[in-house]
């Protein structure tokens, strides 16, 4: 069977369901090379679907996915989105039980989630694997918070692994996640990072500002150097930011996957950074300046502002020809 014909027999067969409660205007499927232009909120499902599957910020979508949206009461919404090439892969192995199987489960938790709260579901990775992201936050100043959490330590900054349980006009209401609960999860902890990292790039992609005055109501294309194609020059003399679209906890996306190494390149070698916040960072081109002029700079940055902003009192570098990324001392 085609695929074309598999994502057909797909639609007709979840219109069947009766009881698993879909409404068939609620089922849509999204072909490769799908794009929109002029609705944002399809821009967005093709932004975010492509960062966390393909770690691309392509507006044309990669590949073909499955939505399916749920009501679970007047004003709630669930939403599961299926990757069809997966789909078709399990068909060909195992026949339609095992289609089923990987959608029904999926519309169950997701409806579940909503209607509770994650908090009812944090002992099950599967339901709140979507819901992880990763912060940075300064290690020494919180150490002691740190103990029984799920972090990575790079120098005096730790990423720690946190649990979305709203996202509204207030912004993120998470929390850290506990080992124990980690435990409970029997999961490999790099699977796990990868997917609450990639969650993180999808909803906070990396802009790189070469005048950190453009960051200022910045239209979402603007400093999208991780785009294929996008044509982004850096002066030697000019001393660029890093954050994310969102900029809150925009130094995260210097941790993102290729972020350091697409830097490099622009750049046109190594070059050192400064995390001025846990906003943003600055990245000095290898070379123009010494990293102890870097550091006394980043001291004055660091005692003008609260320290809860405060992400490093390091300077880092990163090698182009070794590719290690680590802080001076």
């Amino acid at each position: 069977m085609s695929k074309e014909k598999f994502a057909q027999e797909l639609l007709a067969g979840l219109a069947e369901k009766k009881e698993w409660g879909i409404d068939p205007g609620n089922v849509m499927y999204y072909r490769d090379g799908f794009t929109s232009k002029g609705n944002s909120q399809l821009l967005d499902f093709i932004h975010n679907t492509n960062l966390h599957y393909h770690k691309s910020e392509s507006d044309v979508l990669i590949g073909s996915f499955l939505v399916i949206k749920k009501k679970c009461s007047n004003d709630i919404w669930s939403m599961c989105r299926f990757d069809m090439d997966y789909l078709y892969r399990e068909f060909e192995d195992c026949g339609w039980d095992a289609v089923w199987k990987q959608i029904q489960p999926q519309l169950e938790s997701g409806t579940r989630l909503t209607e509770n709260g994650i908090f009812s579901f944090l002992n099950n990775y599967e339901a709140v694997k979507e819901h992880l992201i990763i912060r940075p936050l300064n290690y020494t100043d919180h150490q002691m918070e740190l103990k029984n959490c799920i972090y990575r330590q790079n120098g005096d900054i730790a990423l720690v692994l946190y649990v979305v349980f709203s996202n509204d006009r207030q912004g993120l209401n998470t929390s850290k996640v506990q080992r124990t609960t980690f435990q409970e999860w029997n999961m490999d902890e790099d699977a796990v990072w990868e997917n609450a990292l990639m969650n993180t790039c999808a909803m906070a992609p990396p802009r790189l500002y070469a005048n950190p005055l453009d960051a200022d109501n910045a239209p979402y294309a603007r400093g999208a150097f991780m785009t294929a194609g996008h044509p982004m020059k850096v002066h030697p003399l000019q001393v660029p930011m890093v954050t994310t679209t969102q900029q809150v906890n925009g130094a995260i996306a210097l941790f993102y996957p290729g972020v350091r190494e697409r830097i490099a390149e622009i750049m046109g070698g190594s070059y050192y950074v400064a995390f001025i916040s846990i906003h943003e960072c600055m990245i000095h081109r290898s070379g123009t300046v010494s990293p102890r002029q870097i550091r006394r700079h980043l001291a004055d940055v660091n005692n003008a502002f609260s320290p809860e902003e405060n992400l490093s009192r390091k300077i880092f570098y990163y090698d182009a020809v070794s590719k290690v990324f680590s802080p001076l001392d």
